[in-house]
């Protein structure tokens, strides 16, 4: 009897689903030397037997086998009798199997008789395990960006290997692939079409579907920072590149819900006159300056002095247009936000949705919905980011009334209600060798280098001590610089240099300094040099007034 004729040999991937028909199977795989494999990723395997009448009374039982040896050796998964209308197989590890069915009757007599001899019914491949995917290595070149990948995969489907990239400041956004033609089988050099940081996306899948991604974000391309020791030629300032600050709101939009402000974590930094109004300004070019760029740091090739303190690198924010309305800058993704709501009706308030987006309301995304009576709500704006939490957020409510009337969802264009800018990374601060201020007697050309992405007006702060754990005076003045640092500690521009005074009746010739560098979030980093630095640089110079007196009488 053909087997064939009355089994449904199509198997369906877990149990309760629907096998197909033969004819619509889809085309296998070639693995190896065998050819037609239908992979598959559930161990769990259903399949259907249809029954004549007449088939039934002759049939004792029906037995579900397969091969883990391509059909030499045969074992039995699951017998049924012909009341019950499909077999089950439980696979316990991954890899080929042949399935067969065999037909035994009531008559002793059993169809095929030997399996080994018969073509398998069905080959199949079960993989239950994705791949494992690593980026080992991540680089910029110029303007390239270079990746190197490694994947762990038996059953890896080559031809589904993708990679991606996005900007970093858009997380919400659409994944750019990167060109087939820019991709090999391990790596890959291509031209990202986004300025800034940007994350780059490696997704592996096997023949059974199972797929596996890893992501690794990079900072943008690098930024030559500057400085000038002294006998050099002069040379112009180099000017930062990253945005230009926006001043602490103070006021927050109105809209329906109306969201008053982000209740914590952290209080930002209190705003500060936005124009500083120095008797000193700082000086634009006291010494030459070396133009020499360097590499991802973006600093100057000359080696900054040792100092003790302070924090690690960070990617440089991407370029993004000036904001309208400045957003609240906060140190965590977690915070209470209050809010009212207007035009309540009788039958109250059943939830409040949370949208958020990353790229100023081209794109939105349902971040999470709260009960009507949650009050603040509890936002996790980091939750689905293993990287680049930083960055700002539009927010947007919509109410929903507890009869199910809302506001449409915000659809791209879009204005949010509020904006938010989670910085948690601490600024980068360098001292760098000091010089002599030229005609200038008694002063000190101070220069650095500090880095951060959300810097304010006037972020930072000098200070001199005689030993290494003070106690610190201010090198400028409240009248020459933003007061609010603290007691008798006045706040710069961060131009990277300072023309110091020195004070009259100067204790020392030798001190130790002291910066500090706060961003508009409130992170801080501070850094003292390790060992004392030199004041006392004017050059002494003689002046003959004339011969002693005594020397100008004639001698006998």
């Amino acid at each position: 009897m053909n087997l064939t004729a009355w089994a449904v040999l199509g198997l369906a991937v877990g149990l309760g689903q629907a096998p197909a028909a033969k004819d619509a199977e889809p085309a296998g795989i070639t693995l190896g030397a065998v050819r037609d494999v239908h992979p598959t990723k559930s161990r769990t395997q259903k399949l259907d037997i249809e029954y004549t009448e007449a088939e039934r009374k002759l049939i004792s039982h029906v037995e579900l086998i397969y091969s883990r040896d391509e059909g030499q050796t045969w074992t039995t998964a699951d017998t049924v009798r012909p009341d019950k209308d499909h077999l089950n197989l439980m696979a316990k590890d991954d890899g080929l199997y042949y399935v067969n069915i065999v037909v035994n009757f009531k008559d002793g007599t059993r169809d095929p008789r030997d399996p080994a001899l018969v073509v398998p019914q069905y080959k199949m491949l079960i993989d239950s395990t994705p791949p494992v995917v690593k980026i080992v290595n991540a680089a910029r070149q110029g303007d390239d960006v270079l990746l190197d990948w490694t994947i762990d995969e038996k059953y890896l489907n080559e031809a589904a290997t993708q990679v991606l990239y996005k900007a970093s400041a858009n997380l919400l956004n659409e994944w750019t692939p990167v060109p087939p033609s820019a991709v090999n089988k391990r790596s890959a050099k291509f031209k990202p079409a986004v300025a800034g940081p940007v994350i780059v996306r490696v997704i592996a899948t096997d023949y059974a579907e199972n797929k596996a991604d890893v992501a690794r974000e990079l900072p943008a391309g690098v930024v030559t920072a500057s400085y000038t020791p002294a006998g050099e030629s002069p040379a112009p300032v180099i000017p930062s590149t990253l945005p230009a600050p926006a001043a602490v709101p103070v006021v927050v939009p109105s809209g329906t819900p109306t969201v008053v402000v982000p209740a914590g974590p952290v209080p930002a930094l209190a705003p500060v006159p936005p124009t500083p109004v120095p008797v000193q300004a700082p000086v634009a070019s006291p010494l030459p300056l070396m133009t020499t760029p360097v590499g991802e740091a973006g600093l100057p090739t000359v080696a900054p002095l040792a100092t003790t303190g302070g924090a690690g690198n960070f990617p440089p924010a991407a370029p993004v247009a000036a904001p309208v309305n400045p957003p609240q800058y906060l140190r965590g993704t977690d915070f209470d936000m209050q809010y009212e709501i207007e035009n309540n009706g009788p039958s109250g308030l059943s939830r409040v949705d949370l949208y958020v987006t990353r790229d100023q309301g081209q794109t939105w995304a349902k971040w999470s919905s709260h009960p009507g009576k949650e009050r603040p709500l509890k936002v996790k704006l980091g939750r689905g980011y293993d990287t680049n939490k930083d960055g700002e957020y539009g927010l947007k409510l919509v109410p929903v009334s507890g009869v199910g009337i809302a506001d449409d969802a915000p659809t791209a264009g879009t204005p949010p209600d509020h904006r938010v800018v989670v910085d948690t990374a601490a600024p980068l601060v360098l001292i760098y060798p000091h010089g002599v201020a030229p005609n200038q007697p008694n002063a000190v050309a101070l220069n650095w280098v500090a880095r951060d992405a959300n810097f304010g007006t006037a972020p930072i702060t000098i200070e001199w001590g005689e030993t290494p754990t003070g106690p610190w005076k201010s090198v400028a003045t409240p009248d020459v610089a933003q007061a609010g640092a603290g007691a008798g500690v006045a706040r710069l521009p961060n131009t990277g240099q300072y023309l110091w005074s020195l004070p009259a009746g100067m204790p020392t010739h030798r001190v130790y300094l002291r910066m500090t560098a706060t961003d508009r979030a409130g992170n801080r980093s501070e850094v003292v040099t390790r060992e004392p630095i030199t004041v006392d640089l004017m050059k002494p110079k003689a002046r003959i007034v004339a011969p002693a007196a005594s020397d100008l009488s004639p001698r006998p």
